[in-house]
């Protein structure tokens, strides 16, 4: 394993200008006034994928934001499938979840060790916390653990940036069997240090708030989800994931500003006043019996209680992911036959499809609309964030009363960790939050 050594110093520039995530008012020590802003880009791209011809427009899927490129690009793959009844061999299945696979050991070690561990463990950034003599090993580790996802995601996808292989029907061209079993000294090393991450990030510091949420994920009879057929909540939720819309609504509105420039009023993922929240947490609360072994050991480990409902304990549960994603890799990559033919030709009909998919933030959804032609009509995309917009703003409502005796600083500093729980790096933002504080 060929690990990364951090330069002794490093200048930093941070961005020139940015809008504020977070508008909070506190007055009379009460919150009167609290919102979180939007900031996918998604109600910008989606319009560029109307027109496109429908091989071209997974290239164009990949680019908006949410997610990793690769899971932005094979969830619209999905979609477009399904209107074009392409039956794909099962070698095709399982090189799609290897490629999931990759994107999760890349984000979740790079959402773990370079933005959540800093802020917990009070750094600015992960280069102040790399400064620590005791520490600097374990920011390696982390990196070196986001190389493995980055040369297992790009020897499948041709890049890391921009995957060029994906595409309806298959794949552009395969990996050969060498070529994944040249990183199989890698994943040995990746999943011991994946374990070792587990119990480190279960010895930090993580605050005690606990509030009540609808965990919703995926649903696999026989795998931890990435792809299913049926979506789950802790709520008693169990429906066809062919009818999500049904359950989250989503408008086809135009995009309006609203003065800031947030676009709240585009997308209505779910009804008035009920919370969901996706991604990690969600997935290992709902779906601990199809976690791997070495994952499950790893989970019992951290003698935490699950379900488990404090948005903190998402470092946990992406650490435990990363065993997850590591060692399914590694089982893949010991079975694995190269698809032959790497893809099948696809004519195209009209028709609408959709697709969810579990990216490492959580729920992925696309929609299509083709014409006969196979020309888009009509596209839209939920991110993970749109998600857990609503319960990201009930969590700061009901964790920020807390925090009113501290100084402004310390209450910055902690909603920064409590946003980075559900999305890791948000709060790099520059200003990341407009505090403004009226005493009594």
């Amino acid at each position: 394993m060929n690990f990364y050594k951090l330069p002794d110093k490093v200048n930093i520039v941070a961005p020139a200008q940015a809008r504020e995530v977070i508008d909070i008012v506190v007055e009379n020590g009460k919150v009167t006034h609290l919102q979180l802003q939007r900031l996918e880009p998604s109600p910008f791209v989606e319009p560029f994928l109307r027109g496109q011809q429908f091989q071209e427009t997974p290239h164009v899927a990949a680019r908006i934001g949410g997610s990793s490129p690769a899971t932005g690009q094979l969830n619209f793959i999905n979609a477009l499938e399904k209107i074009l009844r392409v039956s794909t061999a099962s070698e095709i299945r399982t090189l799609r979840r290897l490629l999931i696979l990759a994107t999760w050991i890349e984000t979740h070690a790079a959402d773990i060790y370079l933005y959540q561990a800093p802020k917990l463990l009070h750094y600015d950034n992960v280069l102040a916390m790399a400064n620590v003599p005791q520490l600097k090993p374990l920011v390696e580790r982390g990196l070196c653990l986001k190389k493995i996802g980055q040369a297992l995601l790009k020897m499948i996808v041709g890049q890391k940036e921009y995957p060029t292989t994906p595409c309806v029907g298959g794949f552009y061209t395969a990996p050969s069997l060498q070529e994944l079993q040249s990183l199989k000294g890698d994943l040995d090393w990746g999943l011991d240090a994946a374990a070792e991450t587990v119990e480190w990030v279960a010895s930090l510091p993580l605050p005690d708030f606990k509030s009540e949420r609808e965990f919703v994920s995926l649903w696999h009879p026989d795998e931890y989800p990435i792809f299913g057929d049926r979506l789950i909540s802790s709520k008693g939720l169990s429906i066809s994931a062919d009818i999500f819309r049904t359950h989250f609504p989503i408008g086809f509105t135009n995009y309006t500003f609203n003065g800031k420039g947030n676009g709240n009023s585009y997308h209505t993922p779910s009804a008035q006043n009920r919370y969901y929240h996706v991604g990690p947490l969600a997935r290992i609360n709902l779906n601990p019996d199809k976690l791997t072994q070495r994952a499950a050991q790893s989970l019992a480990a951290t003698k935490l209680t699950f379900p488990n409902s404090n948005p903190f304990v998402s470092i946990i549960a992406r650490a435990v992911e990363l065993v997850q994603a590591i060692e399914e890799a590694q089982t893949i990559i010991e079975h694995y036959i190269a698809p032959q033919p790497s893809r099948k030709p696809v004519e195209p009909q009209a028709g609408e499809g959709s697709s969810l998919i579990e990216s490492p933030a959580g729920l992925l959804y696309h929609y299509c609309c083709l014409n006969q032609h196979g020309i888009v009509q009509k596209a839209q995309v939920v991110t993970p964030l749109s998600l857990n917009l609503k319960q990201m703003e009930n969590d700061l409502r009901h964790y920020l009363p807390r925090l009113l005796t501290l100084d402004s600083h310390e209450i910055y500093r902690r909603c920064q960790q409590l946003v980075d729980s559900y999305v890791p790096g948000i709060s790099k933002t520059t200003p990341f939050l407009s505090l403004k504080l009226n005493p009594k």
